[in-house]
């Protein structure tokens, strides 16, 4: 049963339906291990009134892949909650017209590629840098608006494309999104940006996040315990969730970053040094995981072990420019669009 403050919100004629939502979202998350499942089971999915049905299977999905374990059950019950929710909101989205549409489309869009690239049984591996594409597309799809709503979903989409980037192993396309998430939102403060979003964004990022960004951004390495910490102490209950269930993975993807740089100083080194330089508490196979980057492209070609020495042997970097042609031109676009919602929300 759920207690009569919350029954009243619901049954309240004076809320809108974005409202609502934003208490019990608000008070859910002020009680995780009480009050917070009873509303959740009790929601009143099947509402008459559409945005608010929409608004509340959103918000059972969202504690669902933040909190709870994921069973088949779950899945079922997921899989029928998105179909649902996908197929709302009908007819036009013009934000100026209903801010609370286009808030379900958005926050529809963020949830459902968190749990098809996160949380999907299919998936065999994480392609965080592909989630972190469809969350940039998500930003760019949002028409200018002042609604403060709208306004700050797209900045807490702006802290998740940040923490999947900071929990991406290496990847080409890491290097210009991180350039462009620096000028757009002034994350390393190097330069101050003027916006609406910015301001929100810089007023709600940990400081942890802050500092591993701008050593990524700069190419510099990381200490492991730089990397723990962010694991250990993030406030976003994805990252909490992924470290306590992949730590390996994580710790995988945290090496490959640093062993991506290791080209700029060192012609060769030992495959022991490597464990030595970042210090990680693991038996990992350091071999397997860079015979993988050398398979995958993210290590100079003509990079090779030597497996007698033990030795990691890296090749002179060539980049072939054409192969990114095609994707450069996807994201300048992309770009663009989500610069000019940036700067409209601030006319």
């Amino acid at each position: 049963m759920i207690s009569n403050e919350v029954a009243d919100t619901l049954n309240s004629h004076l809320m809108s339906s974005i409202e609502k939502y934003l208490y019990l979202k608000q008070k859910i998350y002020q009680n995780i291990e009480s009050e917070a499942n009873q509303i959740i089971d009790n929601l009143p999915l099947d509402s008459d009134n559409e945005e608010l049905s929409a608004l509340m299977i959103l918000l059972k999905i969202e504690f669902i892949l933040e909190f709870r374990e994921i069973g088949i059950y779950e899945i079922e019950s997921l899989n029928k909650m998105i179909q649902l929710s996908g197929a709302f909101p009908k007819g036009p989205f013009n934000v100026q017209n209903n801010p609370t549409r286009q808030y379900i489309r958005v926050k529809y869009n963020d949830l459902y590629n968190d749990f098809q690239y996160l949380f999907n049984p299919t998936i065999t591996i994480f392609r965080f840098m592909e989630l972190v594409n469809k969350k940039l597309t998500t930003l760019s799809n949002i028409p200018d608006t002042e609604d403060d709503n709208v306004i700050d979903l797209a900045v807490d989409l702006y802290l998740k494309v940040v923490d999947y980037c900071l929990l991406a192993g290496s990847d080409f396309r890491k290097k210009n999104i991180l350039k462009f998430l620096d000028e757009t939102l002034s994350i390393s403060q190097v330069t101050k940006v003027d916006s609406t979003i910015a301001n929100k964004f810089n007023k709600k990022v940990e400081e942890s996040v802050r500092g591993l960004f701008t050593l990524l951004n700069e190419e510099k390495f990381i200490l492991f315990k730089q990397y723990e910490a962010f694991l250990a102490n993030s406030k976003a209950p994805i990252v909490k969730r992924i470290a306590k269930t992949n730590s390996s993975l994580l710790i995988s993807n945290f090496l490959e970053n640093n062993i991506s740089l290791l080209p700029k100083y060192y012609m060769n080194i030992h495959l022991d040094k490597i464990t030595q330089l970042f210090i990680i508490p693991t038996n990992l196979d350091i071999e397997a995981l860079v015979s993988q980057m050398i398979i995958s492209g993210k290590l100079p070609p003509g990079t090779c072990i030597d497996q007698m020495e033990q030795t990691l042997i890296f090749g002179e970097f060539q980049p072939d420019y054409s192969i990114f042609d095609s994707h450069v031109q996807e994201v300048s676009e992309m770009v663009d669009q989500i610069a000019n919602l940036i700067h409209n929300t601030n006319l």
